[in-house]
């Protein structure tokens, strides 16, 4: 996983945002050393020319009755080491503030509001953060839009974020990091600040942390998401080791597959005194993938310490580990565990042996191998955790979502939480004719014609549960049906067939029984044929009583169920030529056998030439194919239109039966007759020679 991240991370700094950075310039911030840290690098490195340019003095002062955002930079660029710059009132960022000397950066008594300018055409940090010593305090980031850090981008050492609130800030572009924050610096803190609303495209919907030694306390994150496939951290990313988060409540952030709030990805860090509510991912689990966490996810992170902790209400519907997504050799003491869900461990998933001093509080049915896979109840006893069990209130919940198409059947995850289902309490409301299929918590419904439908599940009440009826809305969709047909060339008058298949998109077989409609034109003019196709999905058309031409054919098929292409093709109807065969000569020789005819028009007697003819020579029931030409032959006193004829040795010796007929449809006409085949002429050397 770690490796997978890594990969992001280097597409992601590698890849020009807004034309702010140059992939060779991006390309630095990668360290050597097996690119397993970030190095601080300025962003105004990155820059190009223009925006250089724009961030100069000469800049055009901002409307009247608003603060100068631009004099921020040039009081920094003023300041002594280590002095204080105030800040007052709302603030519209339309310029890069670069931070290069150890200052501190406060919001007067009322504070500081710094939004981002919506208007400008490239997108850009509030603050650029390149020197150690540097504090942000007081301050309010709204709407701050970039790929590393959406407000602002720290590189340096021995940093303090404190009492900042950041609301609506993005990490935006796929694979963008650090919706709020991209912390590269080490030994920094953030402290009584709030994080609401903010959004990474890839990891760390509020903050990316990568600098070591950090500390993140008493502050709180609420609505924050990562959302890109296969991202880390609805809330913190933590690729970074021996920091320490405490005191901080996470409630409903979110991410795709691994840790709702928080994904450790390091070594040496500490999760301490800590409140998680309602957390969660929303991705199924992938095969040999280990998505979920809906609180917390552990990866590669040896040395974890989760300590007095409270998760209550996380979720990993489709994916392992409700509350945490444990790595080999973490510990969890101390921790308070409620209401949690998974697909597999609805507290804890992977356990380590340090799982010792927490309270499970487990609803009235629920197993202990259901929340705490992998760890028996007497370890989990003898490592002084504690297991309380409670009465709770019925309720139904279903994953989201539930389409399937006629024909088919959909599935659902369902549920419950107290009491139990049975399958004699699940309906179609108002369609009885529904098949309803129930296990292992998934409800499988069939049979159903296309429309919205209700699905009620009513849970079976006993001493210690109340009975509920849980609804879901659903929809039965049309399916695809494909018409097939070929062209077909037929002779007039004959008993040709011309066969049209109807199959299922979905799997490709027959559909029986199903009406189509010919259209079956002559010029213009049509007639309508109804025809049904059989429990293969063939459909026929007898074409005997077509005339002599090309028709034109339209099928189509109307069903609630179904959508349907409509077919155009085509049965050409030819008017035959007979053909009458002559014998010109026939010669049974030592050296092999002589066959010739002469083919005529047998309405006209005339020969005709060049009509392939195909021949066919038996031996026994089996026999070769040939094929010849009718020409032009000129012989000694005149010349012959329409012959044929071979010689031939390559056949056993005795007698062999010889068919002539026409290989095209437009003529017919056959003749059967013979040649012998010599013993003597079985001993040369072997041939078949057209005349």
């Amino acid at each position: 996983m770690k490796k997978i991240l890594l990969i992001f991370l280097i597409m992601i700094i590698s890849v020009c945002a807004f034309s702010n950075v140059s992939a060779a310039d991006a390309s630095d911030i990668i360290s050597s050393d097996n690119t397993s840290t970030i190095e601080t690098q300025s962003l105004e490195e990155t820059m190009t020319e223009e925006q250089i340019a724009d961030n100069q003095d000469n800049a055009p002062n901002l409307k009247s009755g608003e603060d100068e955002y631009r004099n921020i930079q040039r009081e920094i660029d003023a300041a002594e080491e280590y002095s204080t710059i105030t800040l007052n009132g709302n603030y519209t960022c339309d310029y890069l503030i670069n931070v290069n000397k150890p200052v501190k950066i406060v919001g007067s008594d009322d504070g500081a509001v710094i939004t981002f300018n919506t208007s400008k055409d490239y997108s850009s940090p509030f603050f650029n953060i390149n020197a150690s010593n540097v504090e942000l305090n007081n301050i309010k980031f709204v709407n701050g839009i970039f790929l590393w850090g959406g407000a602002v981008y720290w590189g340096g050492d021995n940093g303090t974020i404190a009492n900042c609130e950041f609301i609506d800030n993005s990490a935006i572009r796929e694979n963008a990091i650090g919706g709020a924050l991209l912390i590269l610096g080490n030994n920094c803190k953030i402290e009584n600040s709030i994080f609401t609303n903010n959004h990474a495209a890839m990891h760390g919907g509020a903050i990316l942390l990568n600098g070591s030694a950090c500390t993140i306390t008493n502050c709180e994150f609420n609505d924050n998401m990562a959302n890109g496939e296969k991202s880390h951290g609805g809330a913190i990313t933590l690729w970074a080791d021996k920091c320490i988060i405490s005191h901080c409540k996470f409630t409903n952030n979110h991410c795709t597959d691994y840790g709702g709030a928080i994904s450790v990805l390091k070594q040496n860090n500490t999760i301490e005194y800590c409140e998680f509510y309602n957390n969660y991912i929303t991705n199924k689990l992938d095969e040999n993938e280990t998505q979920g966490g809906g609180a917390i996810f552990s990866d590669e992170s040896d040395g974890l310490i989760i300590n007095n902790c409270t998760f209550i209400g996380n979720k990993a519907l489709e994916a392992y580990g409700g509350a945490i997504n444990l790595y080999d050799n973490n510990t969890v003491r101390k921790s308070f565990f409620k209401d949690n869900f998974a697909m597999r461990g609805n507290d804890l998933i992977y356990p380590s042996h340090d799982i010792l001093l927490n309270h499970f509080v487990l609803d009235y049915d629920e197993l202990i191998e259901d929340a705490i896979p992998g760890i028996p109840y007497s370890a989990l006893l003898r490592l002084n955790n504690t297991i309380e069990r409670v009465k709770v209130n019925s309720s139904v919940i279903f994953s989201p979502g539930l389409i399937f198409e006629y024909g088919s059947s959909g599935s659902i995850y369902v549920n419950v939480s107290g009491g139990k289902i049975e399958l004699k309490n699940i309906h179609v409301l108002n369609h009885d004719k529904a098949k309803i299929t129930y296990s292992n918590n998934v409800l499988t419904i069939s049979n159903l014609d296309v429309g919205n439908y209700t699905l009620r599940v009513t849970t079976t009440p006993d001493e210690n549960h109340t009975a509920v009826d849980g609804d879901l809305n659903f929809t039965v969709k049309q399916a695809t049906a494909v018409i097939k047909a070929s062209k077909l060339t037929v002779a007039l008058k004959s008993a040709g067939v011309w066969t049209i298949t109807l199959v299922d998109s979905r799997n490709n077989k027959g559909i029986p029984n199903m009406r189509l409609t010919l259209k079956v034109f002559t010029g213009k003019k049509y007639k309508t044929v109804p025809v049904t196709t059989n429990s293969k999905g063939v459909a026929s058309y007898k074409t005997k009583d077509l005339t002599s031409g090309t028709h034109k054919i339209e099928v189509s098929a109307i069903h609630s169920g179904y959508k349907f292409n409509t077919l155009t093709s085509s049965i050409t109807v030819v008017k035959q030529t007979p053909l009458k065969f002559k014998l010109q000569q026939r010669t049974n020789g030592k050296s092999g056998s002589l066959l010739s005819y002469l083919v005529s028009n047998k309405n006209t007697n005339k020969g005709i030439n060049g009509v392939k003819i195909k021949v066919l020579i038996y031996t026994g029931k089996k026999y070769k194919t040939y094929t010849l030409t009718t020409k032009k032959l000129k012989g000694k006193k005149k010349s012959y239109n329409g012959a044929i004829g071979f010689a031939t040795n390559s056949f056993s010796a005795g007698k062999h039966k010889v068919v002539f007929m026409p290989e095209n449809i437009k003529y017919k006409g056959t003749i059967t007759t013979s040649i012998t085949i010599q013993k003597s002429a079985t001993k040369g050397i072997k041939f078949f020679r057209k005349i």
